[in-house]
Order: C-alpha cells, then sequence, then structure tokens
C-alpha cells in the first residue's frame, strides 16, 4: 500500500521466513517428515541469503528429525545432509562439510540411481570441499562426473553444465593444467553469457575465472578486458 504508514514489523521475505521456523515445530510437530523437509528449504534459503547463523540451527534440527523419523536413507534427508554440508564448506569447517557430503551423496545414488541431477549435486559440493582442502587430486574424479551427468541430462547449452565446466576448468587451472582448463573456462563464458546475459553475476564471476587463467599464462592483455567487464557488472548488480 503505497499510503500506508511505515511499520518496521511489515512482512519482508527474513521476518516471514523467521515466522515460519517458529511456527514449524508447533504446527507440524506430528508430522516430522514436512517438519524436517521445511526447516531444511528454511534453513537453505537463508544459507543462501548469506544469513548463516539462521541457518544452522535450522539445518541441525532437520537432521536430527531427520535422522530419527526418516530411517538410513531418505530423500529429504539427503538434501538435509548436503546442505548441512554446503553451509559448513562457505563457513569453513571442512572437516565437518565433508562427512555430510559424503553421506548425502551415497543416500542419492542408492534412491535416485547414479545419473539423477541432485548426484550431480553433491557431487559439486564434495569437489568443491576436496579441493578447499587442496586434495585437487581426489576432487577431480567428482567434478568430472558431475559434468558427465550434466552433459548427458541436460546438454551443453545449461546452466548447471557451465557451472560444472567452469569447477573443473578452475580445479585444473589451480593444478596448473592451464591447457586442459582454458577450452572448460571459456565455454563457460560463452554459455553463461547466452542463458544469462551480460548483466548477471554468474556471467562477472565467469569472466573473473577466464581471466586469472590468462594472468597464470602471462597474457596479460587478453585478461584485462574480461577483469574490466566483471568489475563493472559487479559494481551494477
Amino acid at each position: 500500500d503505497p499510503y500506508r504508514t511505515p511499520d518496521t514489523r511489515e512482512p519482508t521475505v527474513q521476518n516471514l521466513l523467521d515466522l515460519g521456523a517458529e511456527r514449524i515445530p508447533v504446527e507440524l510437530a506430528q508430522e516430522p517428515e514436512l517438519q524436517a523437509e521445511m526447516l531444511t528449504l528454511i534453513g537453505r534459503t537463508f544459507e543462501r541469503m548469506g544469513l548463516h547463523e539462521k541457518a544452522r540451527p535450522l539445518l541441525e534440527r532437520a537432521l536430527v528429525i531427520g535422522r530419527a523419523a526418516l530411517g538410513p536413507q531418505h530423500i529429504t534427508l539427503a538434501q538435509t545432509l548436503n546442505d548441512l554440508g554446503v553451509l559448513n564448506r562457505e563457513q569453513g569447517r571442512l572437516r565437518e562439510a565433508e562427512p555430510l557430503l559424503r553421506e548425502s551423496l551415497a543416500q542419492r545414488r542408492q534412491l535416485l540411481g547414479p545419473n539423477d541431477k541432485l548426484v550431480a549435486v553433491t557431487l559439486v559440493e564434495l569437489s568443491r570441499v576436496l579441493d578447499d582442502e587442496g586434495r585437487a587430486a581426489e576432487a577431480e574424479p567428482f567434478a568430472r562426473e558431475a559434468l558427465d551427468i550434466r552433459r548427458h541430462l541436460f546438454g551443453e547449452e545449461h546452466r548447471e553444465t557451465a557451472t560444472s565446466k567452469s569447477d573443473l576448468g578452475q580445479l585444473l587451472m589451480r593444478r596448473g593444467e592451464l591447457s586442459a582448463a582454458e577450452p572448460l573456462l571459456r565455454e563457460n563464458v560463452a554459455t553463461t553469457e547466452r542463458l544469462l546475459g551480460r548483466d548477471h553475476p554468474n556471467t562477472a564471476a565467469a569472466k573473473s575465472s577466464l581471466a586469472t587463467l590468462f594472468v597464470t599464462k602471462g597474457e596479460i592483455a587478453a585478461a584485462e578486458p574480461l577483469f574490466r567487464d566483471a568489475l563493472a557488472v559487479k559494481r551494477r548488480v
């Protein structure tokens, strides 16, 4: 209402999520599967908003409920494990992240089969944790498997395929395998810009990664315009 009297209690995405999180234990007390699913959903949303301290208790509670109510393997439990693993990685808690993601991956493979899109998601997240730990040789097979799944499911012109090309390309770049990394990073830039546009943050990130490779190769003239484009997008967006 443009004529309203401003009120700090008016709904926002964040306080609606806060309210939902408060209502779940009461209103869904007799529905543990739905309770775990909703706690995971809200926790994941907080994590993506960068509100990590709000996300953690919800995801940890969802995991406790899921383990107690859903049995040793369940789609919702696998999602909770994945999301809590991602949160731990983002907070630098890599040793806590790895077993959660490995358990999620095992459950998703068992429940969904080896070529499901959610299997690819957890493969990506696990490869990132291993790479962050300096275990690039262990991370690479997971990154390659995720890319293979996404190529099979989505083809080359898809943002998830592009993301996997970026992850694998950056991993190879850090290992010094520049000739193998370059085509993956080039394809990521081209696909991301076509699908999401020049002003999308993913496009800026893709250009930054390719520019970093050019700097590593000593090709400064090729790197500079990519960095300038990426910087301009980040300032705008």
